[in-house]
């Protein structure tokens, strides 16, 4: 079976998101950082080793202005298809999920925010799609599953803080 994200890592996704993240900033509205894996690097010269370790975050870690500063972590995922496999390279982790559920159990927003190359649509996803799809046997998502997020005007080319304040009014 041929891979169809061999060739996207999600960089592009990901300053897209990042130009997203600037406008908001600049507005008072948001702020969010992409959080790069621990990293350790042992020996030095030719014998110098840099051994990622697991993220303790996700891919983003932020405060939301507009609700007193109220913490947010979210995931950014691009994929060829229209689906986000759960697991895997490409798709959602078991410990990315985990992640979300622990932050979110202790007063967090978590969401993950999906985009498929080539269909101009950025989703959202929360821990209640996740749970949807999972308890209705999916072994991923679907846009069914996922909430639209809108085109924005100028910089913000999608605004998932419509999503957000319908979701945490």
């Amino acid at each position: 079976m041929k891979r169809t994200n061999r060739h996207n890592d999600g960089k592009q996704f990901e300053s897209c998101v990042e130009t997203v993240l600037r406008q908001y900033q600049s507005r008072g509205l948001f702020r969010a950082r992409k959080v790069d894996p621990p990293a350790r690097v042992l020996g030095t010269g030719a014998a110098r080793r840099v051994i990622f370790q697991a993220n303790p975050f996700l891919d983003y870690v932020g405060v939301w202005s507009e609700r007193n500063g109220r913490a947010v972590f979210f995931e950014a995922k691009s994929t060829a298809e229209a689906r986000l496999p759960f697991g895997g390279d490409h798709g959602l982790t078991g410990a990315q999920i985990e992640s979300m559920r622990h932050w979110h159990a202790h007063g967090a927003i978590t969401f993950c925010l999906w985009e498929v190359r080539g269909v101009a649509r950025v989703s959202l996803i929360t821990l209640g799609n996740l749970d949807a799809a999972r308890k209705d046997g999916m072994k991923s998502l679907t846009w069914n599953y996922a909430e639209e997020v809108p085109k924005g005007t100028g910089f913000v080319v999608f605004d998932f803080l419509v999503i957000l304040r319908k979701l945490w009014p």
